[in-house]
């Protein structure tokens, strides 16, 4: 079944392959599927996921006897937030089966520091892609539970993790 015009399908093993150039969305090869992002290894979920990074200067002025201030850059870690509405709490009911709100809230918990992988130049037509590996800590996690499916025995959540750069 065809999602969007030359953009997606699925199959019936639930895989989803990414077709990414104009040959590829013509049939000829398909791109294979990588995580955007990894905690720990061990890829997060895409599911109504919204992604934001920003970097953090730290700096801090010195007044000279002259009476001239001097401003030094410290470091300047970055920072990502992820955000995700309607998150289930078991990865298996995630549209991607990766890692959700249970290994999320788990990770949140321990309060220890996490290897972050990302794909920070991510293009169309890019054929090899290289993630960029950092150790974070998390330093905000907030849910909010929305629904309690009784049926099926999951929780959906409105979730938020925020990460910073040791």
């Amino acid at each position: 079944m065809t999602l969007l015009n030359g953009s997606s399908f699925i199959y019936s093993t639930s895989s989803v392959n990414a077709i990414d150039s104009i040959a590829k969305a013509r049939g000829m090869t398909h791109q294979t599927v990588k995580s955007f992002f990894k905690v720990n290894g061990r890829e997060l979920s895409a599911h109504n996921r919204q992604f934001s990074s920003k970097i953090n200067f730290k700096v801090k002025d010195k007044v000279l006897a002259s009476g001239n201030s001097r401003r030094y850059m410290i470091r300047t870690p970055e920072a990502y937030t992820l955000s995700y509405k309607y998150l289930p709490g078991p990865s298996a009911m995630t549209v991607d089966g990766q890692q959700a709100r249970d290994f999320m809230f788990n990770l949140a918990n321990l309060g220890q520091n996490v290897t972050i992988e990302y794909l920070p130049d991510y293009t169309s037509d890019q054929n090899d892609f290289d993630y960029k590996s950092i150790r974070a800590r998390i330093k905000t996690y907030q849910e909010s539970l929305i629904r309690r499916d009784e049926n099926s025995g999951c929780y959906y959540y409105n979730v938020t993790i925020a990460f910073e750069e040791l």
